[in-house]
């Protein structure tokens, strides 16, 4: 075991007793005055040369004052203080190269603890998230239910605006002159397919939409009844194609005679009007309030109800069909 030798300097002072002076402090042999050393750390014991294991070098050199020597107990006090001095210094977070089963265990307990708080942590949020999907699960339910509420109050609505305009037609693309006269050009349509004085309660041309010039918009008719508007349907269907030049109105336009549906159902009709145009369609109409389209001459009448009926229709799948 190598010893510290350390240099030069007055050892402590310390009380010693006789006895420690007269046999080594460590086998207790007697004490030869020429072959014994003191400690010269804080124990100032005395022991034998062959205790000390110091070398005849070192021996003389303690002798002649120029170094100290220290005992093993005192040497290792020493190192103990400097190693703790180092710890004091250095991070506490430095990792033990060489631990200690017991270290290994307090560093597995603390390891456990920490995953029992994750897992603990985790059940929460598990439970959490359940109890959110639940919420979610219920909010869904009742945004369907108020959903198919507010889609039933919409085609009340809807209802309740065709059924204002159960009696009325409109006369598109009849040509446009500066002070024409409305009804005179009416008269010269309905007489022409064969209805003679039927029964209004309003005529008039509807308003321009922004700043276009002689737009032929359609012209609104209210009739009295129910009766009097199909009966002017069916004339106009019967009579096939009608032009203007037919009711001595100038140019060449095609008229139409339609239906006066609601704002939706306007929409849903021109909607109806591209699929049958897209899809070579022969028909499409609309009658009290509704909108029908027949594929070719003799298949049966197919109701569109929505824009998911049109998407079915595409999709070669089922939708209300009227024989």
């Amino acid at each position: 075991m190598t010893r510290k030798i350390k240099e030069k300097g007055s050892p402590k002072s310390s009380k010693t007793s006789k006895t420690q002076k007269s046999v080594c402090n460590k086998c207790n042999t007697e004490l030869k005055t020429e072959c014994k050393f003191q400690c010269s750390d804080e124990c100032n014991k005395w022991f034998c040369v062959g205790c000390t294991k110091l070398t005849k070098k070192q021996q003389k050199d303690v002798n002649d004052g120029k170094t100290t020597w220290i005992c093993e107990d005192c040497e290792s006090t020493i190192i103990e203080e400097e190693d703790e001095e180092e710890d004091d210094e250095e991070s506490g977070d430095e990792v033990n190269d060489n631990p200690s089963l017991a270290d290994l265990f307090k560093e597995m307990r603390g390891i456990r603890k920490s995953i029992e708080f994750m897992s603990s942590c985790f059940d929460n949020i598990k439970k959490e998230n359940e109890n959110l999907n639940a919420i979610i699960k219920t909010e869904k339910e009742e945004n369907k239910k108020y959903k198919e509420k507010v889609e039933k109050l919409e085609k009340r609505v809807l209802d309740l605006e065709q059924e204002q305009r159960k009696n009325n037609l409109l006369l598109m693309n009849v040509p446009f002159e500066e002070n024409e006269n409305v009804t005179d050009k009416i008269a010269k349509i309905l007489n022409k397919i064969g209805v003679i004085n039927a029964e209004y309660s309003e005529c008039m041309r509807l308003p321009k939409k922004g700043n276009i010039k002689n737009a032929n918009t359609p012209i609104l008719l209210k009739l009295k009844t129910n009766k009097i508007k199909e009966e002017i349907m069916k004339k106009k269907s019967n009579f096939g194609k009608l032009e203007a030049s037919d009711c001595e109105l100038p140019g060449t336009n095609t008229l139409f005679i339609n239906e006066d549906l609601a704002p939706a159902k306007q929409l849903l009709f021109k909607k109806a009007r591209d699929v049958k145009k897209e899809n070579n369609f022969k028909f499409v109409w609309a009658t009290n309030g509704k909108i029908f389209i027949r594929k070719k001459e003799n298949d049966p009448a197919i109701q569109i109800q929505c824009e998911d009926d049109l998407f079915r229709l595409t999709r070669k799948k089922n939708v209300t069909m009227i024989q």
